[in-house]
């Protein structure tokens, strides 16, 4: 009996999440154009490779919002998402500030013609989940958009649409079903077989926890809340304290997965500042300085590139799933 209870639940589960995919909120490009929506929103997916650049098949999303805009009638507002990913090292400007995923995505956007005063940025989140509750709260319900298209690409579209679909259907400032919400996938551009599926792991285990376990324990916005501050180790105090002091984790798949989200590609020149020559004519070349705190080689600085590096990378392989009563996410 217990056997035959377990698939049930299984079963039921994966009627649910066929049910988030499947749904007609899942547009084409041309259904997209004859839509019309208050804003679209453009997920991250990676650090950038440059302040103004974006990673292939996030540039593809930009792109797509930058499309629809341009063919629209009234034009929507474009909101770019996320602060940064928790995976790989974030990309630095020339002050040693981090270039924020939603502003190159932005830029992307503005330089393929988008005015600029229809753009605006996300810069709170981490995961796509934090992507849902700050978009809401710190955008879309004080600016009023409650027709929304949201983007992201071919193999992040299941998940995202579980998530969004959980977070904006709670009960909060707005009652259930006050916003409209439709969804469309890009081309995974840029990603290697190896890289989309590393990433589509992940992400089929983390949708089936969304709607097996996320949405019907947090059905009101501010549960969503208790459980980003609380439990979520990139949002909770907790959470950060312990996942900064965590070694950076490896194993099969390490590099396809840091690949998919940036990771592993040479710095641009504009990351890095460097020293001027000691006189016009030496021919002793400059050295690299790190940006946080001006040391003239990384072991005189207390922010050592290797520091960083595990700061930043510590949840790079962990996330995805419960432990210890947290959430460990992507």
């Amino acid at each position: 009996m217990g056997c035959i209870m377990g698939a049930l639940r299984r079963a039921t589960v994966i009627a649910a999440v066929l049910l988030h995919t499947t749904s007609a909120t899942i547009l084409s490009f041309d259904e997209a154009k004859l839509l019309r929506v208050d804003a679209i929103l453009v997920l991250g997916g990676g650090a950038p490779p440059a302040p103004d650049a974006q990673l292939p098949f996030v540039a593809a999303r930009c792109k797509a919002a930058a499309a629809l805009w341009k063919a629209a009638a009234k034009k929507p507002k474009i909101l770019t998402l996320s602060a940064g990913t928790a995976h790989v090292p974030q990309l630095l400007d020339a002050r040693g500030s981090v270039v924020f995923e939603a502003t190159a995505s932005a830029a992307v956007i503005i330089n393929e013609g988008v005015n600029s005063a229809d753009v605006f940025v996300e810069t709170t989140s981490f995961d796509t989940i934090g992507n849902a509750f700050y978009s809401r709260n710190d955008h879309c319900s004080l600016a009023g958009w409650r027709r929304l298209l949201v983007i992201t690409s071919e193999f992040h579209l299941a998940r995202t649409k579980a998530i969004f679909d959980w977070v904006y259907g709670a009960a909060g400032a707005e009652p259930s079903g006050a916003y409209e919400l439709s969804y469309l996938g890009t081309e995974d551009t840029g990603l290697t077989p190896a890289e989309v599926s590393a990433r589509k792991a992940r992400e089929d285990a983390s949708t089936r926890n969304v709607v097996s376990s996320l949405e019907p324990g947090y059905r009101k916005l501010a549960s969503v809340r208790e459980f980003l501050t609380t439990r979520h180790d990139l949002y909770s105090a907790k959470g950060l304290v312990a996942r900064a002091a965590r070694r950076a984790g490896g194993g099969e798949g390490a590099a396809a997965w840091a690949a998919s989200y940036g990771g592993g590609r040479p710095q641009p020149a504009s990351a890095v500042k460097t020293t001027p020559a000691v006189s016009p004519g030496a021919a002793t070349p400059a050295k690299p300085v790190c940006p946080p705190c001006e040391a003239a080689t990384p072991a005189a600085c207390g922010y050592s590139f290797l520091t960083v590096l595990v700061a930043f990378a510590v949840g790079a392989f962990l996330g995805g799933r419960k432990d210890r009563g947290h959430y460990r996410t992507y």
